[in-house]
């Protein structure tokens, strides 16, 4: 009886830990992957891969596209920029930023936590993220089923690594500036950012946010459906872990710049 009570109490141990363990690895891919749960339960099927500006004559719901600047070419003068590229493997030193654009998109789909955007037939677009190659993973062709839906105009200025603060501030908060030519374009809009944003990301879009442009903070699960949706490009030329530089226009870094600088008094 005694090792029959020890071998039940060993396996009621166990059992606990093993939910223990689970426990912390849902915990820990609901922190890392915001995506996670909504994805589990959900098949691929955004299979297909699209751009605003090379499918533009075929790509389902594109009502405008805007082109807002002018191409950035040259060379990598900054010696710490040069030796990094050289660490790399890169020979060629030289860049070309595409222009800044934005566009705008009928019935479109937004995956908030990380600004993927998909046009109403499903289709990813390339330009929604800066990082092109994650949208061949798995983990980017869900289903969507039915998400709710939001009336109105709407935009994301997020991408895949808006925690990171050279990401946050090189990406995505200069696209803020796109936005303040696209209220011009499409009237009022409102900013959907995730509801776990950081302080430091609310604080910031306070003071870079242009007017017209309101700040809507909605759930960091899953997929929302967009009457109207404003994607508004990324104004670099690449980022560090793709062997390239962050090129930017330089209307896009003085907007940012002078908005923090102006508010910390710096």
């Amino acid at each position: 009886m005694n090792s029959y009570l020890q071998t039940f109490r060993q396996n009621l141990r166990f059992r606990g830990r093993l939910r223990e363990i689970r426990a912390i690895k849902a915990n820990t891919l609901a922190r890392v992957v915001p995506s996670y749960y909504s994805s589990y339960y959900l098949s691929r099927h955004f299979s297909r891969l699209g751009s605003v500006y090379t499918d533009a004559t075929s790509l389902c719901g594109l009502a405008d596209v805007q082109v807002i600047g002018a191409a950035l070419e040259g060379e990598i003068e900054n010696a710490d920029d040069r030796r990094h590229i050289e660490t790399l493997g890169k020979q060629d030193l030289s860049y070309r930023a595409p222009p800044a654009t934005i566009c705008l998109l009928e019935d479109a789909y937004l995956h908030v936590p990380d600004g993927l955007v998909a046009a109403c037939d499903h289709t990813i677009l390339l330009e929604s993220t800066v990082c092109q190659r994650y949208n061949y993973s798995n983990g980017y062709h869900r289903r969507v089923g039915a998400p709710p839906k939001i009336h109105g105009t709407v935009t994301t200025i997020w991408g895949i690594w808006s925690t990171n603060h050279f990401h946050w501030l090189v990406e995505c908060l200069p696209r803020l500036n796109s936005l303040a030519r696209s209220v011009e374009l499409y009237g009022e809009m409102t900013l959907l950012a995730p509801d776990n944003a950081t302080a430091l990301q609310r604080e910031t879009i306070t003071h870079c946010l242009p007017d017209g442009v309101r700040v809507d903070y909605v759930s960091h699960r899953g997929w929302i459906q967009a009457e109207r949706l404003v994607l508004p490009s990324f104004a670099i030329d690449g980022t560090v872990s793709d062997g390239t530089r962050a090129v930017m226009p330089p209307e896009h870094r003085d907007y940012v710049r002078d908005r923090l600088m102006s508010a910390y008094e710096v």
